[in-house]
């Protein structure tokens, strides 16, 4: 599901009511600027974490420049480095390792996710594969997938596109729902 661009405006509108004019600024210039990259970054986390770095004092603001454009700039530094990271590895490279350190909470809610993830590919078998082989080493990279596998590599980048895509598309569809819900909830008040 894609979300149009009056879907997507409606959202940055509320998320400036909801988290103030500032950050749904950064956000409005980082979906302007890189919306070409959506299906690979969530925007909201680099935005998040440049606030984050500016509060924790990791970054600074540059005085030469007005306290937006410093914030803008940081956003252009983050999806730089992110950009370069994609470009280096694959999405399967850079998942998530299991976190052996989690609560019993988190360890049901991880076995739950994964469930659910069998659930919605349980019609491509090469990603439900990758997928049971990465629960066991998250450190695989696409090459010892497709020996594994003993499949094409191309196999495995083009598995790796259709779970790109199908991720972006969650993604867009809980953002174009939540924002909806909020919508709807601050007209009623």
């Amino acid at each position: 599901m894609s979300v149009s661009s009056r879907e997507l405006k409606e959202t940055l509108d509320f998320i400036k009511a909801y988290k103030g004019e500032e950050y749904g600024s950064v956000l409005t210039y980082t979906y302007e600027r890189f919306s070409r990259y959506q299906e690979l970054i969530i925007f909201e986390d680099v935005v998040d974490s440049v606030f984050k770095d500016v509060d924790d004092d990791v970054r600074h603001l540059t005085p030469s420049k007005s306290r937006l454009e410093s914030l803008c700039g940081m956003v252009d530094s983050k999806m730089s480095h992110l950009l370069e990271k994609e470009r280096q590895h694959s999405a399967l490279e850079a998942a998530p390792v299991r976190d052996t350190s989690r609560t019993q909470i988190e360890e049901i809610i991880f076995h739950l996710l994964c469930d659910k993830f069998e659930e919605m590919f349980k019609n491509d078998q090469i990603i439900l594969r990758m997928f049971s082989l990465w629960r066991e080493d998250a450190g695989l990279k696409p090459r010892d997938f497709a020996d594994i596998l003993g499949i094409a590599i191309s196999e495995i980048y083009d598995a790796d596109a259709r779970l790109k895509r199908r991720i972006r598309g969650i993604r867009e569809e809980w953002l174009f729902k939540c924002s909806t819900k909020c919508l709807k909830q601050s007209k009623k008040r």
